[in-house]
């Protein structure tokens, strides 16, 4: 769908979204959890293995921090889609409500159309005549 006068966004595109990044999340988590798994159970000891593992905790830690931001991200989203949702309903509502006031305007503006003017011909029905118009001879 794309956003038109009747449409304040895509509720379905937001939902879609949300998805997507609650699935690169997970992906994320447990991407950071298998490394940092991996690097627990490395088996080496000394200054290099203290930083090693230092930098892989902070790493984690910030992209555990990552994980948590997309998650709230996507629950926004999806909160908003139903704002959205109802947005739209309304705009659609509204110009429903106009188009039948114009219609009903329109209707009632053609019987305004028929002539008022006492002096305008009109037919007499069942008489064949037309009130206000000049008389015509018939030939004998």
């Amino acid at each position: 769908m794309t956003e038109t006068a009747l449409s304040v966004g895509d509720p379905d595109a937001m939902r879609a979204l949300a998805s997507a990044l609650i699935s690169r999340a997970d992906a994320l988590a447990a991407t950071t959890g298998r490394i940092s798994g991996d690097v627990r159970s490395a088996v080496f000891e000394g200054p290099a293995a203290t930083r090693v593992r230092g930098i892989v905790e902070d790493s984690r830690s910030q992209a555990m921090g990552a994980v948590d931001l997309l998650r709230q991200t996507a629950s926004s989203l999806s909160t908003d889609a139903i704002e959205v949702e109802r947005q739209n309903d309304a705009l659609r509502a509204a110009a429903v409500a106009k188009a039948e006031a114009d219609l009903a305007a329109e209707t009632d503006g053609s019987s305004a159309d028929s002539p008022s003017d006492p002096a305008s011909p009109t037919a007499t029905p069942g008489t064949g005549s037309v009130a206000g118009a000049a008389p015509t001879e018939v030939p004998a």
